[in-house]
């Protein structure tokens, strides 16, 4: 149980830490992520996360972030893993959520209401370095 929690921690860590990369002016994210449904969400609703341009055979971490203060904060309770298949695509469901307490990037955490904030669904691999994500909104 403690070995699954800290792992989830640090696939939060590197959902914040992609994300913030990402939006950083010059920097781009390899990939392209879908989610269906993407708007009109409720807590406890399942979507499907689709991503293409990844690095092949890769583990990648999916999950709900939140804008907070300029930073990420991801749900780390909700993040699944996904490894891409020999094209650099996966597909996989996740279970969202619209307030959560997100684990920020650079440590600590912050509460989230994407009623409220903007929120995406991003898909990142191990260290952050590469992926991609999309808005979604909450009903």
């Amino acid at each position: 149980m403690q070995k699954k929690l800290i792992a989830k921690t640090a696939a939060a860590f590197a959902l914040a830490g992609g994300l913030t990369l990402a939006s950083q002016a010059g920097a781009s994210a390899a990939g392209t992520v879908s989610v269906t449904p993407a708007t009109g969400l409720t807590t406890g609703a399942t979507v499907t996360v689709s991503a293409t341009g990844l690095t092949a055979n890769l583990e990648h971490f999916v999950g709900l972030c939140g804008i907070i203060g300029g930073e990420y904060a991801c749900d780390a309770a909700g993040v699944v893993s996904v490894t891409t298949n020999g094209s650099g695509a996966a597909s996989t469901p996740l279970t969202v959520k619209k307030s959560f307490t997100g684990t920020v990037g650079g440590g600590g955490t912050a509460a989230v209401d994407c009623g409220t904030v903007q929120c995406v669904i991003g898909v990142y691999n191990a260290d952050g370095s590469a992926g991609a994500s999309t808005n979604v909104s909450f009903a």
